[in-house]
């Protein structure tokens, strides 16, 4: 009998919770208020975080983003390109409940260890969420 095992990474909580700081204090510094979930590379919750006045819609996008971009293999923004011509894809993604394919969902990825995570930002325009995502994916892995 053969056994096959595999070793898979995941982002700490201590890590999680430096990419929600800094991804709101990039909001901040944009005077956008927004949610900010982190996920683990399965798409689980691992750490999260609302601003006083970011919309209560925000809260299940922000999580939906993290864990389409920590399943999908795409950060959001990516996945709908990669999706948006093909109309079975199309229909059927943005159909799944719990996922989201518009931008504001990044993978966390360490180059040893492949991807560790995703951060999912909503609140704002998906082009702003996308730039609050990306700062706080930038303090943990630069």
């Amino acid at each position: 009998m053969t056994t096959v095992s595999f070793t898979s990474s995941t982002i700490t909580l201590a890590a999680a919770n430096s990419a929600i700081e800094a991804g709101l204090a990039k909001a901040r510094e944009m005077g956008i208020a927004v949610t900010i979930a982190v996920t683990d590379p399965n798409g689980v919750l691992k750490a999260y975080q609302r601003m006083e006045s970011a919309s209560v819609l925000s809260t299940d996008v922000a999580v939906a983003k993290a864990r389409t971009a920590a399943t999908s293999g795409f950060n959001t923004g990516e996945f709908f390109e990669f999706i948006r011509t093909d109309p079975a894809l199309l229909h059927g993604m943005t159909n799944v409940p719990g996922y989201a394919v518009f931008g504001g969902g990044e993978q966390i990825t360490l180059a040893d260890l492949g991807v560790i995570g995703a951060v999912g930002v909503s609140g704002a325009h998906y082009s702003q969420d996308e730039q609050v995502a990306l700062a706080a994916v930038k303090a943990v892995t630069a």
